[in-house]
């Protein structure tokens, strides 16, 4: 029986945070560098608010994403005696 990792594919695997700021920031008019916090919706304009979550739901999002550097060299060498699941 394989063990089981999972993988938090939100920025370990891909390049999420940059492409979610750069969008929020564009459309903002905004210069937010990195999250300081979890509750994203409590940095950004007050305009934006919750809405800062809206970009996650469009289609082909995360299709968009480029590979972090090296993390698919780390997929596959967990991936031999285990089972990945990208969370």
């Amino acid at each position: 029986m394989l063990k089981k990792i999972g993988i938090d594919l939100d920025s370990t695997l891909n390049n999420l945070d940059k492409v979610w700021l750069d969008r929020y920031n564009n459309d903002y008019n905004d210069n937010i560098k990195e999250w300081s916090q979890w509750d994203m919706e409590k940095i950004v304009k007050p305009e934006c608010g919750k809405k800062i979550y809206n970009y996650l739901h469009e289609k082909n999002f995360f299709l968009n994403l480029d590979i972090q550097p090296n993390s698919l060299g780390y997929y596959e060498v967990g991936n031999g005696k285990r089972k990945c699941l990208c969370v």
